[in-house]
């Protein structure tokens, strides 16, 4: 962060850096998050990451966002927190099954 506050004073610019808490466990992550985007490789610990079990820890009405690879959210259970309302919506770029 401070390279990055230096970089942007050199052009001119004044950034405030506030970061009380710099990282959090994923876990914590799912009962604070509006928006959860995917951006990691699809290995053995990834697979179905985004789960039911998952899902019901979020806060209702999140969104998710998959980029990385299919695989690493459970469609089926996206689909089912999506018709329950506790996934608010979701744009995949990328599926299990790739079509054609």
């Amino acid at each position: 962060l401070k390279a990055c506050a230096s970089s942007a004073d050199t052009i001119g610019s004044n950034p405030m850096v506030f970061m009380p808490k710099a990282c959090m466990r994923v876990a914590e992550i799912w009962p604070e998050a509006d928006y959860i985007t995917v951006h990691t490789p699809l290995i053995p610990q990834t697979r179905n990451l985004l789960n039911a079990e998952v899902f019901s820890k979020c806060k209702r009405g999140v969104r998710i966002v998959n980029v990385a690879r299919g695989g690493i959210v459970d469609e089926a259970a996206l689909l089912d927190a999506l018709k329950d309302g506790q996934c608010a919506g979701a744009a995949l770029d990328v599926y299990i099954e790739e079509p054609p």
